[in-house]
């Protein structure tokens, strides 16, 4: 009514893509095309999020060891609240489309297609010379517990100890198609590889070996 205080409406925002979660702050966030940024802190009333700029976002992570949201997608934008966000540049001619976060390496590590991107503060990035041989890369997770990258592609998966150097490690993965996205769980102590057709979950406790399930 005054121009100032804006109410969230379905229509107001676009299409989400990826949500997470940040106990410290106990607040959600979720982006998705066209910038929007939306947060809540209890999962029922959403505040939609000024980002300078007009992209889309892909992957949003909240890294606890930095207490830090970070996104990318057309570009890179990172907040330590949720609500106030600086915008870097994407090292990419491509969307990117997932990061992950080694603390012990104190490393970012992002993909985009076909590529591998690193920063060591998650603005000045460094794309990997041997990257996996895929036009068809989805996702990257890391696990602390086995200091061990693992980027999946549409069927495949790819193993690093330091985002740089990449071997296959598929075993069990292959004959499956549209693998989406794949995460590591520290309480479970493993990777799960989520597949849309036909849909599955494949599990691996090593990062090597890997077990379908459903």
């Amino acid at each position: 009514e005054d121009a100032i205080n804006w109410e969230l409406t379905s229509s107001s925002i676009s299409s989400l893509s990826s949500i997470t979660y940040s106990p410290k702050l106990n607040l959600l966030v979720a982006v998705g095309s066209s910038s929007a940024v939306i947060t809540s802190t209890d999962g029922i009333n959403w505040t939609k999020q000024h980002i300078d700029g007009y992209f889309d976002l892909n992957r949003i992570e909240y890294f606890p060891e930095l207490n830090k949201f970070v996104c990318v997608g057309g570009a890179v934008i990172t907040s330590e609240d949720g609500i106030n966000w600086t915008k870097f540049d994407n090292p990419s001619s491509r969307d990117l489309l997932a990061i992950c976060y080694s603390p012990e390496l104190n490393l970012f590590a992002a993909i985009d297609s076909s590529d591998v991107y690193t920063s060591t503060d998650g603005t000045n990035w460094t794309k990997c010379d041997n990257p996996p041989p895929e036009s068809n890369l989805e996702s990257i997770a890391y696990s602390s517990e086995l200091n061990l990258f693992v980027i999946v592609s549409t069927n495949k998966a790819y193993k690093s100890r330091d985002s740089i150097t990449w071997s296959e490690s598929s075993a069990g993965i292959l004959g499956s198609n549209a693998i989406q996205s794949i995460t590591y769980s520290q309480e479970l102590k493993l990777f799960a590889i989520a597949c849309s057709y036909p849909s599955a979950v494949i599990t691996s406790n090593d990062g090597i070996n890997w077990t379908r399930h459903i």
